[in-house]
């Protein structure tokens, strides 16, 4: 896993990856940045509809032939209160399709920190996960912060 420090969104290659619920709301942190800056993310997201179904699926959405977002359904509900909201299984399910789904389409795949801001994980928890989805995808993930 590379830790870089910088802005995901400046990127215009590869799967960048986000998590998102699965109550159809893309309202805050980063799926907020992301439905502003590519509103075909949440058009598409939207399409799914709601429930806990979705939780530990991943959508990739094609920005262009060298640009994709992946919705990874990484928490069922939503809040700032009370949390943790994202959960560990679905992200490492979210996260093995994700990557096999870079392998195949030949595309590094790129992250924040995810579940550990809003979601309310603890990062080095995530840290794990994500470890054991490198090992056994063989797939680097580069994970952005600006903290």
């Amino acid at each position: 896993m590379e830790l870089i420090k910088g802005d995901l969104l400046k990127n215009t290659n590869g799967l960048l990856l986000h998590g998102v619920n699965c109550q159809q709301k893309m309202n805050s942190g980063i799926a907020k940045a992301i439905r502003a800056k590519w509103p075909i993310v949440f058009q598409e997201y939207y399409k799914l509809g709601k429930g806990r179904r979705l939780l530990g699926t991943f959508q990739p959405v094609m920005i262009d032939n060298y640009l994709a977002i992946g919705n990874c359904f990484t928490q069922e509900f939503y809040g700032h209160a009370g949390g943790p909201y994202a959960d560990l299984g679905a992200i490492r399910k979210s996260l093995t399709t994700a990557a096999e789904w870079a392998k195949l389409e030949d595309m590094q795949l790129k992250m924040p920190k995810i579940g550990a801001g809003l979601g309310g994980l603890d990062w080095t928890d995530v840290t794990m996960v994500v470890e054991e989805v490198e090992e056994s995808t063989g797939i680097e993930i580069s994970v952005y912060h600006i903290d």
